[in-house]
């Protein structure tokens, strides 16, 4: 992620003096490191749904022993809640760092559209000069 922002901010600072090429190496680059942006991304999703999955488990079983135990389900629910805490706060993470990555790589995309642009526009302008 690091070399994904350092990418960004020299496009930022030195987009609008460079030459195409130099453009074009450094969004071939961030194209790259968006395709294993996209994979982390992925990967925290499927550790988000199994956390997801993994407290509702808990939750549930937690419930049953203490219906087991004739306890009203209101108060077996809000104790179970109580005592899968850790559950409910692995999962927490796990869905904020979901979402920051989904964030990330709809910047990165956005990133690589303004590079595309700029691109387009400096190739429009040397054919402009060149006839």
């Amino acid at each position: 992620m690091d070399e994904i922002v350092k990418l960004i901010e020299w496009y930022k600072v030195n987009g609008g003096s460079q030459s195409i090429s130099a453009i074009l190496d450094c969004r071939d680059k961030l194209a790259v490191l968006s395709f294993r942006l996209a994979q982390q991304a992925s990967e925290s999703k499927n550790e988000y749904n199994a956390k997801y999955f993994q407290r509702k488990v808990n939750v549930a079983r937690s419930v049953q022993r203490m219906m087991s135990e004739s306890m009203a389900y209101n108060k077996a629910d809000a104790k179970a809640l109580i005592e899968n805490e850790d559950y409910y706060q692995k999962e927490i993470q796990k869905e904020a760092e979901a979402y920051q990555y989904d964030l990330l790589l709809k910047q990165v995309n956005k990133v690589l559209d303004a590079m595309q642009q700029r691109i387009s526009y400096l190739k429009g302008e040397i054919e402009k000069t060149q006839v």
